[in-house]
């Protein structure tokens, strides 16, 4: 782990830890966000490099104001000459030295599935959750009506039956699935704030 005795800002940090792993001997270097970032992406973003398709490849982009996921090849590094006392800031200044330098640069978006996963994935109770309350209680509301026919004497119904199974079974699968979602985001939250805390 690399400490400064004094901030100096996450620009120096970026380039500190860059020039480390080069001297280290890392062929890839990646800049990541332990809190807005998912390190099981970390495969991905490297591969393109690890491929000789590109020398640095970025995570949906570059966005001014917010850190960017990115990983560098050595020779980018190098090229770029970054060094300790530079400040390296993940932004449209960067992406003009990899264009000076012609360096290749692989820009690793989401696709329309992932991103319909990854909105599910935060907020399930919306997703699931909701819908789930819904099936469930039209289910029991549509149960206990059955059961006042049944209670007065009126003709048995199949389909109607079959219908509040349905509704019902798949509101109680909602609610489940909306649970356990939660409770997978809430202990991946958990681990980042852990990797935030002790690094």
């Amino acid at each position: 782990m690399i400490r400064h005795k004094v901030n100096r800002g996450h620009g120096i940090a970026v380039s500190g830890c860059l020039r480390v792993a080069v001297e280290l001997g890392a062929d890839v270097s990646v800049v990541l966000d332990a809190v807005k970032h998912d390190p099981a992406e970390i495969r991905m973003l490297v591969d393109p490099i690890l491929e000789g398709k590109a020398d640095i490849s970025v995570r949906d982009g570059f966005k001014t104001g917010q850190k960017t996921f990115a990983a560098f090849s050595r020779e980018a590094i190098e090229k770029l000459g970054i060094s300790d006392e530079e400040e390296v800031e993940m932004d449209e200044e960067i992406l003009r030295k990899v264009e000076l330098e012609g360096l290749q640069k692989a820009d690793v978006r989401h696709n329309v599935l992932e991103s319909v996963a990854t909105k599910i994935m935060r907020k399930p109770f919306v997703f699931f959750g909701l819908p789930g309350l819904i099936l469930s209680f039209s289910g029991a509301s549509l149960g206990a009506l059955l059961l006042l026919d049944f209670l007065l004497g009126q003709e048995f119904s199949i389909g109607a039956t079959m219908v509040f199974l349905l509704t019902l079974v798949t509101g109680v699968i909602f609610l489940c699935a909306a649970g356990i979602l939660n409770a997978i985001l809430n202990l991946n939250e958990h681990r980042k704030d852990q990797v935030a805390k002790f690094g």
